[in-house]
């Protein structure tokens, strides 16, 4: 039956994944495997969560790619009964229907999977087993090693325990060991003991974080992963995950920040640089103390500018917290870098205040500023 397994698997799992048969069917699985519709053909099925919705997803194995050829939202009322399924956090476009190319890695990065399987009415216990790698030196082709990067243990669901949430990843140049690809996070629920785990929108980048942070009036923290695109941290994405309500629901997408909060900037007469926001807010920032070569470039003796000039507001830089005055929880504060004719010539910044919004769920926007080395200019 191993080997059956092994060969229905073959296209979703790399060749060198050992699959074996459990002593005991588990409690709790990672995909199933059965014929669904009856072409004596199993399908895999796993289950998907997606902007706090969960979904059904079947794959299907034609010329040995597997492809999701169906994608259902779970009801109560459906009569599926695969209840045992851990759900996967994923981005909304894995639930557009003919996917294809479909492996596991891409969507469990544990090293240890389990799954069901089902032949002729008989349910067996399925284990997938990534290979050990070994730094043995030989120059042989080795797959990179998952591995735990950070865990923090907190309150995130607001029941009585603490849950371990872990950030993994791989390394694929172990010389630079500050950049990690395939990263996902883990959450292990003790109270329910169910693990579930979630997939990055961007699952790749430099110098990793993870914290747990309370925005809320309540007792329980949200989940805030900040990682850099670049090696030289000029730019980050971040993610804040809250599981208070039994779901997952994003509370804070960079992508969706970058794309919201945008802006012009330009040079003004007086050594003056003026940004007009997206929100409709509008700034200055003086320039007169910067160096005297960018000066000279730009405008005369009397400080007037030789020809319109443009710089660039850039997208997300940094994330602060700082203590919410009327509540117990933090706000968040987004912070963009405002730069001259020079990428590298950074005028100011603009830093969005979001608080915390009880009704809805949600950091909502309520302040923002622009600022210079520390110096707030209203």
């Amino acid at each position: 039956m191993k080997c059956y397994f092994k060969n229905v698997l073959h296209g979703f799992i790399p060749d060198d994944y050992a699959v074996d048969i459990l002593s005991t069917v588990p409690q709790e699985s990672n995909f199933i495997i059965a014929d669904i519709d009856s072409d004596d053909m199993p399908e895999i099925v796993v289950a998907l969560t997606s902007e706090g919705k969960n979904y059904w997803a079947i794959l299907d194995r034609k010329n040995h790619i597997w492809n999701i050829t169906h994608v259902s939202e779970q009801n109560i009322g459906d009569g599926v009964q695969w209840g045992q399924l851990s759900p996967i956090e994923v981005t909304p476009d894995w639930l557009e229907p003919d996917r294809e190319g479909v492996s596991i890695d891409q969507l469990i990065s544990q090293d240890f999977i389990t799954g069901l399987g089902f032949v002729n009415n008989e349910e067996y216990g399925i284990s997938i087993t990534k290979p050990y790698q070994c730094n043995c030196g030989d120059g042989s082709r080795r797959q990179p090693i998952i591995r735990d990067i950070i865990t923090r243990k907190g309150n995130i669901t607001g029941d009585t325990t603490k849950e371990d949430v872990t950030l993994r990843g791989t390394q694929p140049h172990q010389e630079i060991d500050y950049f990690f690809k395939n990263l996902s996070l883990l959450v292990k629920n003790y109270e329910t003991n169910r693990n579930m785990q979630i997939l990055l929108p961007i699952d790749e980048g430099f110098y990793p974080t993870l914290n747990l942070i309370k925005f809320s009036n309540k007792k329980y923290k949200d989940i805030v992963v900040t990682l850099e695109n670049d090696a030289s941290g000029d730019v980050i994405s971040t993610w804040i995950y809250s599981l208070s309500t039994g779901r997952t629901i994003l509370l804070f997408n960079s992508v969706t920040f970058n794309a919201d909060f945008t802006g012009s900037v330009s040079y003004r007469d007086g050594y003056k640089v003026a940004i007009r926001m997206s929100t409709g807010l509008d700034f200055t920032i003086d320039i007169s103390n910067s160096s005297p070569d960018i000066l000279n470039a730009l405008y005369n003796k009397h400080g007037k500018l030789y020809s319109p000039r443009q710089g660039a507001l850039g997208t997300l830089h940094e994330i602060r917290f700082i203590t919410n005055e009327t509540t117990t929880g933090y706000n968040l504060i987004a912070i963009q870098q405002v730069t001259g004719l020079d990428p590298l010539d950074v005028v100011g910044y603009i830093a969005s205040s979001f608080v915390y919004n009880e009704r809805t769920n949600s950091l909502m926007i309520n302040n923002q500023v622009a600022y210079v080395d520390g110096i707030q200019k209203l």
